[in-house]
C-alpha cells in the first residue's frame, strides 16, 4: 500500500497486550519493508509532554518519512527510535462505551493525570457488558450489533465528533478509531473528508 500510494501516511496505534519489547517488534517493520518509511521524531520527550514541533503532512510526504508508530506500552525509542510511547504525545477520550450508548463521552480517560498532550484520539467504540459474580466483563458488539444501532453512521460519528469540539475548543483531534470501519455506508470517510474540508464526491 505504501509503496503504491507515494502520498499517503499512515499511523499505527498498537495496544502491545502480549508486552513485545521494541526489539521484538522491530524485524516486523523490516522484514515488511515498512521499517524505510518510518518517522523517528528529532525532538526529546519534554515534562510537559507537549508543545513538540512536529512535521507538517507535505514534509513527511517529502522525506517519504509516512509511517507514524505509536506504542501503549513498553516504547523504548533507545531501542527502536520509531517505534513512540503513545502516552508521551497523545491523549484518548473514553473506549469502554457500553451499550447502549446515548452521547459518547470527550472527556481525557488516558493518561489520567489530566495533563494534555498535542495529539488526541477521539475513541468511538461500543461494548457489551455482562456482570459475573460481580465482575464485569466487556467485549466488543458484532458488527451485525453495530449495523442495527447505527453507532457507525454519519450522524453518530458527526454527534460525537461535534460534542467533543465543545470540550476540547479549537484543539484538532488527529485519530478518529471504531470497529467495522466498513459498516456504515463510508460514513468515518465522509467524516474525515468534512472534518478536512474535502468533498466525498
Amino acid at each position: 500500500f505504501m509503496d503504491a500510494n507515494p502520498r499517503e501516511i499512515v499511523t499505527l496505534i498498537i495496544e502491545n497486550v502480549s508486552g513485545f519489547t521494541p526489539d521484538e517488534l522491530r524485524p516486523s517493520f523490516e522484514q515488511s519493508g515498512i521499517a524505510t518509511y518510518a518517522y523517528a521524531p528529532d525532538f526529546a520527550p519534554r515534562d510537559t509532554h507537549s508543545g513538540y514541533a512536529w512535521p507538517t503532512l507535505e514534509q513527511l510526504i517529502d522525506k517519504n518519512q509516512r509511517l507514524v508508530t505509536f506504542l501503549d506500552d513498553k516504547a523504548d525509542v533507545a531501542q527502536v527510535p520509531y517505534i513512540l510511547p503513545e502516552w508521551e504525545y497523545v491523549v484518548e477520550i473514553p473506549y469502554a462505551n457500553i451499550h447502549p450508548v446515548e452521547n459518547f463521552p470527550c472527556n481525557q480517560d488516558r493518561p489520567r493525570d489530566g495533563v494534555a498532550r498535542d495529539l488526541v484520539v477521539m475513541n468511538h467504540f461500543v461494548y457489551n457488558r455482562a456482570t459475573l459474580a460481580g465482575e464485569n466483563i466487556d467485549t466488543p458488539l458484532t458488527a451485525q450489533q453495530v449495523k442495527d444501532h447505527g453507532y457507525n453512521e454519519l450522524a453518530s460519528l458527526d454527534t460525537h465528533w461535534q460534542t467533543c469540539k465543545s470540550v476540547w475548543g479549537e484543539r484538532a483531534l488527529n485519530f478518529i478509531t471504531l470497529d467495522y470501519y466498513d459498516i456504515g455506508n463510508g460514513s468515518i470517510f465522509q467524516l474525515v473528508d468534512q472534518i478536512n474540508g474535502f468533498s466525498s464526491a
